[in-house]
């Protein structure tokens, strides 16, 4: 197979009344590099510390920020700010996922590699990838009231 060209521009993620570093303001990352259609889901793996999740499910979002644009406009307080920001997309996301009977889970990742396979400046804060998990979770029980669990 002939490799596909990641050359597009990626928009970051939005939030309405955001600032600057955070709103459509926010320079767009670029994909660098050949990469074949069928290497995608191992560079997934690779970039999320070779975790299989990191590949195998159907979306992996790498949730980033220009830190030197938020601490310019938010001072000490701008890498909790963005932490807290990409926080609550990533749950945004898990209660997506959820609702439509998916499974979410964040990642840990290679932080410069992340960065370079994107060719971006803007540094990476979490990781979520998003799809159907390979088992169904059982409920737990209500308070007080455990299910008990055994040993598999």
């Amino acid at each position: 197979a002939r490799p596909a060209r990641f050359g597009g521009e990626l928009e970051p993620p939005t939030t309405p009344g955001s600032p600057a570093p955070f709103g459509p303001q926010a320079r767009p990352a670029r994909f660098g590099g050949d990469v074949g259609v069928g290497d995608v889901r191992a560079v997934g793996r690779h970039l999320c510390l070779d975790q299989r999740l990191g590949g195998d499910g159907a979306l992996t979002v790498f949730h980033s920020a220009d830190l030197d644009a938020v601490v310019r406009v938010l001072g000490d307080r701008g890498y909790r700010a963005a932490l807290l920001e990409a926080g609550v997309v990533e749950g945004r996301l898990h209660l997506a996922a959820a609702a439509l009977r998916l499974g979410a889970t964040g990642l840990t990742y290679y932080d410069h590699e992340v960065s370079r396979f994107f060719v971006t400046d803007l540094a990476p804060l979490l990781v979520t990838a998003v799809g159907v998990p390979a088992y169904r979770a059982r409920p737990g029980g209500t308070p007080r009231h455990p299910v008990r669990m055994r040993a598999v």
